[in-house]
């Protein structure tokens, strides 16, 4: 009886400790975010325009390739970052509370007829 008991109250705790997240699409518009590469990891990403010459840059990192995605909406980055409250004038962006928005959410850029898997980075140099 009282390990069913203990069952019935550590439960809830399990189901609560998962969070899930948001996802947004965002579609490539060259402003904010543009398409680079990473010569350390040789493989491609996707840069933000480096505005508030601090010594760190966000970037994100390329995971996977969906294709057949049906997203209810997809936001330009200028949406996003005004909604992560990143923005502070003459078009400079914090980077690292832009990083820290978009960690707390699925990412997917929108190219075409596909969408690429992201996830979001900060990196000091």
């Amino acid at each position: 009886m009282k390990q069913i008991l203990l069952i019935i109250l550590i439960l809830p705790i399990i189901g609560f400790s998962q969070k899930t997240k948001d996802t947004l699409f965002i579609k490539l518009d060259g402003k904010y975010l543009k398409k680079g590469f990473d010569y350390q990891e040789k493989e491609d990403i996707f840069v933000f325009k480096d505005n508030d010459k601090s010594a760190g840059i966000t970037t994100l990192y390329i995971i996977d390739t969906l294709y057949n995605l049906k997203p209810t909406k997809i936001y330009c980055m200028n949406t996003i970052i005004k909604k992560s409250d990143t923005y502070y004038g003459n078009g400079k962006i914090k980077d690292w509370e832009l990083a820290v928005y978009l960690s707390k959410h699925i990412l997917f850029i929108s190219e075409k007829k596909y969408f690429i898997k992201t996830v979001a980075i900060h990196e000091i140099e």
